[in-house]
């Protein structure tokens, strides 16, 4: 009976154990001590146990509920402290910003943060979240490349973080006009350099019409105008790189025709173009569906300090090549560039832009389409020794597809074409250079290839005739150029003279059979851009008046000189357009 009174949650029946159990557990949730036990070792060595009492409070669904609400009320009254503080100070920045001295105030922080000279604005400036600026006028100082920016109606929906800030900032501003002004002689890269934070932090700028100009309008080496632009910065808070984009207008280089933009695109860090391309064409705008555009292309980068003039790397197609020799070989030569290769950094040609010259250069390995060369006495002299109907495919000779090499050195521009790389197959091979210098004087040597058993028809042994020169079953006549880009000449009469001496050592030459070449004139339509008339079509044939260069019976017809001439008056241009196939699209390059 005692031992029950002091251990009252003993056991006493098996009915009550579950009741028992219950209570003991709500008894241990009440209020009550927690005793903690430690051991502790005095200084004398020896151990005490340290007990530590702690009370213990039990906190009911209630009390939890009461100390939420308290809690919801102090975040409340905090967050409408704040929001307050931020209201205050929003419409504390709109009242600012809404007057002139708002206005000043960002031209001297921007003028500081460009290094620039002057900065004006006008207009009205802020007005409830939306900035709107009549223009904004920034001069910078004699050691920048940039003399001037020029903007106006200039137009943008401020964000929030402006009234927070202080500083401009929102998605996309939108700019009227913008014109860039490089000092007169500028021919090295030297951006200004941004200082310090920015003053204006926006992601996008459109602009309706773009222009840039180096120096004045008559002296300009290159000048980008009426173009539609489009900056962005393509990583998000990354204000080091940003991208450029233009779209229609005209892009001029002094002493060249326009190239119509397609589209441009510089990516622009802080201090280089680490990278550009420009693609256009220099046709009209008004191209006639049935004629094959022109497509140009140029790529390239520019290191602060680099040289704006280049060399650049330059594709092109369906332009003839006296775009790129200064119309120096128009009288004799005739070709159109033929892109191949369509990704920037395969091409092999290259341009300099007129920085400190009086046109661009184009150098490097050109692809073209239907190259003809005419007008050389040799020619004439080649065509002698073969068979009327051989020469047909001479009248001229066009090779579909080659190779030539364009070269400059100061105002000398030569072109050079390699064995192999201007052939017709079972026609032509063509090689040697041409070199035309500042007083339009030719030089250099041009040979001319045909198959060896073309030429083997006029003698009985079957050899060719001693003016070619046989190697590996191609008959060569081998020319020294001379005269002028106008009338160019050859010594043609001094390798015929050798010849005739030669042939006196060889069996009789057997007479070809008389032609008409009047008649094979015509149906080579010599005439270029003048269309042939069918003879089911009731048009008179047009009758023949060709003169062989340098020939000293001057402009007799066909029928009153030698029987084998084939070749025409210089007066006739013989350029023949040819199938130009579909136009090449330049592939943007980013």
């Amino acid at each position: 009976m005692n031992e029950d009174k002091d251990d009252k949650y003993a056991d006493e029946e098996e009915g009550m154990t579950q009741v028992r159990s219950i209570i003991k557990q709500l008894n241990e949730d009440k209020p009550s001590k927690e005793k903690s036990r430690e051991v502790v070792i005095r200084a004398d060595g020896t151990k005490v146990v340290r007990v530590v009492k702690k009370r213990r409070i039990m906190v009911s669904e209630k009390d939890k509920r009461r100390k939420g609400r308290r809690q919801f009320l102090a975040g409340l009254l905090v967050s409408f402290c704040v929001i307050a503080v931020l209201v205050g100070l929003f419409i504390y920045r709109m009242a600012t910003m809404a007057g002139s001295a708002y206005l000043e105030q960002q031209a001297a922080a921007l003028k500081e943060s460009w290094g620039a000279t002057e900065v004006r604005f006008s207009g009205v400036g802020v007005s409830g979240n939306i900035l709107r600026l009549d223009s904004v006028n920034i001069s910078f100082p004699e050691d920048s490349m940039v003399q001037s920016v020029d903007m106006s109606g200039i137009s943008a929906e401020l964000d929030s973080a402006t009234f927070i800030s202080g500083v401009l900032s929102g998605e996309l501003v939108k700019v009227q006009n913008v014109h860039i002004q490089l000092k007169e002689g500028t021919d090295h890269l030297n951006l200004p350099q941004a200082k310090g934070d920015d003053v204006w932090n926006f992601r996008r700028v459109e602009c309706e019409t773009f222009s840039l100009q180096v120096g004045s309008v008559a002296t300009t080496p290159v000048l980008v105008d009426k173009a539609t632009a489009y900056m962005y910065y393509p990583n998000k808070g990354d204000r080091s790189n940003c991208v450029v984009s233009l779209h229609g207008g005209t892009f001029k280089m002094k002493g060249w025709r326009p190239i119509n933009i397609g589209e441009a695109k510089f990516n622009l860090t802080k201090d280089a173009v680490a990278d550009f391309a420009i693609m256009g064409t220099t046709d009209s705008r008004n191209i006639s569906a049935e004629l094959s555009p022109t497509n140009l292309s140029i790529f390239g980068h520019v290191a602060r300090g680099g040289s704006l003039a280049g060399p650049f790397t330059f594709d092109s197609h369906n332009v003839p090549l006296s775009e790129f020799t200064d119309s120096r070989f128009t009288a004799f030569l005739s070709a159109k560039s033929e892109a191949v290769q369509r990704a920037k950094d395969k091409s092999q040609a290259r341009i300099l832009m007129p920085f400190g010259t009086d046109r661009p250069h184009f150098t490097g390995e050109f692809s073209v389409q239907n190259l003809t060369v005419v007008e050389f006495p040799a020619l004439a002299k080649m065509l002698e020794h073969l068979e009327p109907h051989k020469r047909r495919e001479y009248l001229p000779a066009t090779i579909e597809h080659a190779r030539v090499v364009l070269g400059a050195e100061g105002d000398t521009i030569s072109v050079k074409i390699e064995e192999g790389q201007a052939a017709q197959r079972d026609v032509i091979d063509i090689k040697g250079e041409m070199v035309v210098d500042r007083d339009n004087i030719l030089s250099g040597a041009m040979s001319y290839g045909i198959p060896g058993y073309k030429t083997h028809a006029e003698y009985p042994d079957g050899k060719a005739d001693p003016i070619f020169t046989e190697t590996d079953g191609t008959a060569w006549v081998n020319t020294q150029l001379s005269g002028t880009a106008s009338r160019p000449m050859d010594d043609s009469e001094v390798l015929e003279a050798r010849a005739a001496e030669l042939r006196k050592s060889r069996p009789a030459r057997m007479q070809f059979a008389a032609i008409d070449l009047d008649k094979m004139a015509r149906e080579a339509n010599l005439d270029s851009g003048v269309q042939k008339p069918s003879a089911d079509s009731g048009e008179a044939l047009p009758s023949s008046n060709l003169s062989i260069p340098g020939n000293n019976q001057g402009g007799k017809s066909l029928k009153d000189i030698d029987r084998d001439n084939p070749f025409g008056d210089s007066s006739q241009d013989t350029q023949q357009d040819g199938g130009l196939g579909d136009p090449f699209t330049p592939v943007s390059p980013f």
